[in-house]
């Protein structure tokens, strides 16, 4: 008796002996495959990130010292400015804190003149301090009179590594407001960088009173 052949069915696995697809082990390996691909692009994205916040973070911070501290040389040199020889402008407070200077820079249009003396409000007096309390760095106008104002120009300052200093026309240190010539000035800023970092940078700068030594 011959035995009748019997046709291949086309769904069946001929190795196996089963059905086409996936066993549950093969697609909780799938699963776990997947898992750990997903962990690697989750881990570079957040490197990537915080690479990117790091260095914006430390653009914003060069860039918020240099703005600050071209403000500061601005009004710096001026100090002392005295056309007529009458306002007694110069320094008054020098310390590695606080500076504070005068300036007679109001122009009287009904005059055609400079007043000749120190005014208030009128951003005449000026006063940098370095709030160390605060962390902050402020500019006071009109200091210890009644047009007293203070804006605060830079946060997040380190005090222990911003300071004031100053020399002599010999370029030595000094704090005789007499014998006082330029001005050292150190700006420290630490701004938070996002997930637990922070970026630190500082400017030094020396800014000479043009107008001290005239008057």
């Amino acid at each position: 008796m011959v035995a009748k052949k019997t046709k291949w069915d086309e769904n069946e696995n001929t190795v196996l002996g089963r059905k086409g697809g996936f066993t549950l082990i093969e697609f909780l390996v799938a699963i776990a495959i997947s898992s750990i691909v997903m962990v690697l692009i989750v881990n570079m994205y957040i490197r990537l990130n915080k690479s990117y916040m790091a260095e914006k973070v430390v653009a914003d911070t060069q860039q918020a010292l240099r703005q600050t501290m071209e403000r500061m040389m601005l009004d710096i040199r001026n100090a002392g400015f005295d056309p007529k020889r009458s306002a007694d402008a110069g320094l008054e407070v020098a310390t590695s804190t606080r500076l504070r200077f005068t300036q007679d820079i109001f122009y009287e249009t009904a005059s055609n003149d400079y007043s000749g003396a120190i005014d208030d409000g009128r951003g005449e007096r000026i006063t940098y301090q370095i709030d160390a309390a605060n962390n902050r760095l402020l500019k006071i106008f009109d200091e210890g009179t009644t047009s007293q104002t203070s804006n605060i120009i830079l946060t997040n300052i380190n005090p222990a590594q911003s300071s004031f200093s100053f020399l002599d026309a010999s370029g030595a240190t000094t704090a005789t407001l007499n014998d006082i010539r330029s001005a050292i000035i150190t700006l420290a800023l630490q701004n938070n960088a996002g997930w637990g970092d922070s970026v630190s940078r500082a400017l030094t700068t020396q800014v000479t009173f043009r107008n001290i030594s005239l008057n």
